[in-house]
């Protein structure tokens, strides 16, 4: 090989290593701040980083079961009580993370990575929930009570004409036996 070949290859060589670095980097971007994997990126973490991979599972799965709470939730104000008292957990974990004096530094810093990862998923699986028409089709409290009330006030009426119809009908008949 000439000294031209040599460089040219080496300089190729160099522009792979530098698109495999930045692959990785966007990777890990991804993983930190929640956001979904290809199955590209999934097998690359099997082969290289099976710890990550199994971190960004267990966060997909708190991702699914928080969706599924959503999809279970009544009113809108029942949505925001969930966002609310997930997040208020997250707080808390982050809290005694933080305030622990028997973790080292460095460990905190993972721990409150892995953390933020989680909130990233949940905050992104609320905002897609609250732009979705199930959000939309979600009655608000002050309207359930309306409803309940509005149909309360016409069972009592309906029971208060069956009432007075009898209360007639018992009145004929008296009437009549007179």
């Amino acid at each position: 090989m000439t000294q031209d070949e040599i460089l040219l290859d080496s300089l190729e060589r160099q522009a792979q290593t530098e698109r495999e670095r930045s692959a990785t980097s966007e990777l890990y971007t991804k993983l930190k701040t929640g956001g979904t994997l290809t199955e590209e990126e999934i097998a690359y973490l099997k082969e290289h980083d099976p710890e990550a991979l199994a971190e960004y599972e267990k966060a997909q799965t708190e991702k699914k079961a928080y969706e599924n709470a959503l999809k279970n939730c009544r009113t809108k104000e029942d949505v925001q009580r969930l966002k609310l008292n997930r997040m208020g957990s997250f707080a808390a974990q982050a809290k005694e993370i933080a305030s622990n004096p028997y973790i080292p530094k460095d460990k905190k810093v993972v721990l409150m990575q892995r953390l933020n990862n989680e909130v990233c998923m949940i905050r992104d699986a609320h905002q897609a929930f609250e732009k979705s028409r199930a959000y939309e089709e979600l009655p608000e409290e002050q309207q359930l009570r309306r409803e309940a009330a509005d149909e309360s006030a016409e069972k009592m009426e309906q029971q208060k004409d069956t009432e007075q119809a009898e209360t007639t009908e018992d009145s004929k008949y008296d009437n009549k036996n007179k």
